[in-house]
């Protein structure tokens, strides 16, 4: 994927401008901040990291490149944002403005190759702040800390902890939108795709329905490889081990109404492989609102399932498919449903192409 060089002027330009609902522009907005920050390397955990509670973090850039504009989509826990920012160094530009869980969903997809993972722990200092991520995936083994500051003279004054490594504020090398494509440690690039699996569930909307059949196809018209399939009655105790984190992400009602859901047929499990799987199978999905999900995946295709569909009805949403959202997920949920003895690996006509 391009990942363009654009300033917010270049888009308004362009005719894509950036505005509110009030019609304001984003270039006028005076809620656009100035993000004062230093970023240091870490080499060892400090001893308050022992009692944080990381938080995991996703984040990908549908637009990146030297001094200029950075546009970046990231979920934060339960939290997800847009976020534009220009310039580099201490002083940066910035301006955030929250998604819906389906808005992200949306833009992910368009991130491909341009994505970061890492685990973000808030560690109280004297001078405020300072946000420490543990990167994971082809980054695994890199801590970065960064810390924030209300004006230019704090920054100047700070005196990092010991802990506190080598300090690479400015360094192109170590900002999150480079380190999405290479390692500075090493200089190499990301890894290029590999096999992997993931989980995908039809849910009991699809099987009454009658279009397992169809939507298996989709799949394997893709070249995936089905290596694991079930079909399973979840129950009570299934729904809070695969949806374990749901109602702390979105509330118990959402917890409780995706149960329902999910409980009043039976369901089909399925483990598929194929070059970068995860992402695959969200882009053919569509967003989470089958609403809002583009003609031509699953979602936009056999459903019309819409947020105020769910307000009125108090019923979950019928999506037709789950699939797992990182890899991380993908090895625990596969685990969840499938034992060993239940994975498959034959030879397929589309193997030499797709493996």
């Amino acid at each position: 994927m391009h990942h363009g060089r654009c300033t917010i002027g270049q888009l308004e330009g362009a005719g894509l401008r950036c505005t509110y609902s009030d019609g304001a522009s984003l270039a006028e907005d005076r809620r656009v901040n100035i993000e004062i920050e230093r970023k240091f390397l870490v080499t060892s955990l400090p001893e308050q990291a022992a009692t944080a509670d990381p938080v995991p973090v996703r984040q990908g850039y549908l637009a990146r490149g030297t001094g200029v504009a950075e546009v970046r989509v990231r979920q934060q826990g339960a939290e997800f944002s847009v976020t534009v920012k220009q310039g580099s160094g201490l002083e940066r530009i910035e301006y955030e403005s929250p998604l819906t869980p389906a808005q992200f969903e949306e833009l992910w997809p368009a991130t491909d190759g341009a994505r970061v993972a890492k685990r973000r722990s808030a560690i109280a200092l004297p001078e405020g702040v300072a946000h420490l991520d543990v990167f994971e995936g082809h980054l695994a083994g890199l801590m970065t800390v960064e810390v924030e500051f209300a004006d230019s003279a704090a920054a100047a004054e700070f005196v990092p902890p010991a802990w506190f490594g080598r300090e690479v504020t400015g360094e192109s090398a170590y900002a999150n939108q480079n380190l999405c494509a290479a390692d500075p440690r090493t200089g190499g690039d990301a890894p290029a795709p590999a096999v992997e699996r993931t989980l995908v569930l039809l849910k009991p909307d699809t099987v009454t329905r009658g279009l397992v059949g169809r939507i298996i196809a989709r799949f394997e018209d893709a070249g995936l490889r089905i290596v694991g399939a079930k079909m399973r009655w979840m129950d009570a105790d299934l729904c809070r081990r695969h949806y374990f984190d749901l109602a702390e992400r979105h509330g118990a009602e959402v917890y409780a109404m995706t149960a329902r859901f999910m409980q009043q047929g039976p369901v089909i499990a399925l483990a598929l492989e194929g070059f970068d799987v995860v992402t695959t199978l969200r882009k053919m999905l569509g967003g989470a609102f089958p609403s809002e999900a583009a003609p031509g995946t699953i979602r936009g295709d056999f459903s019309h399932h819409s947020p105020s569909a769910t307000a009125a009805t108090g019923k979950g949403v019928a999506n037709l498919v789950h699939a797992s959202a990182n890899r991380a997920e993908a090895e625990q949920e596969i685990q969840l449903w499938f034992d060993k003895g239940e994975m498959f690996d034959y030879p397929t006509a589309a193997g030499a192409f797709s493996r």
